[in-house]
Order: structure tokens, then sequence, then C-alpha cells
């Protein structure tokens, strides 16, 4: 990280007044892995075991159609 990004960094940390847990932090990372994806440098990817599971899935007529409305109804509570 450069001086001038670190500071720049360091005055919008105490314009929202908040705080860095730098134990916590890492730093340098050349992905991370968040919520079944990986943000790469190269732009983001599913987790493949996240893809493997669904393509593992029983998909019988049945469960599709149970997904399809378990997602519908869920859709509701995420925030657009």
């Amino acid at each position: 990280m450069s001086f001038t990004h670190s500071r720049q960094s360091s005055k919008r940390e105490h314009d929202y007044r908040t705080t860095l847990n730098l134990p916590k932090g890492e730093f340098d990372m050349k992905e991370l892995k968040f919520y079944g994806y990986y943000f790469r440098p190269t732009g983001l990817l599913p987790a493949p075991e996240k893809v493997r599971a669904i393509k593992e899935c029983t998909k019988s007529k049945a469960e599709i159609h149970s997904f399809i409305r378990m997602t519908g109804y869920l859709s509701k509570f995420i925030l657009k």
C-alpha cells in the first residue's frame, strides 16, 4: 500500500468515525472468499463447492418446483 493510499484510508476512517481492527485485518490478498464467491483481480467467480452442490442436487420436477417457490418467497426479504 502506498503512503498516499494509506493516508487517504486513514482520512476516510476518521471522517466516518470507524476504526480498523488490525489483528483481524488481512492485507495484500490475491483473492477473497465471501458468501460463496471468490473475488479476484480478474473478476468474480462462484465457489467451486457451491457449483458442485447445485450440479449434484436431485433434479426431480417436484424438487425443482419447490425450489422455485422457495426462492420466490425468500426474494421479498432481499433489499433492492
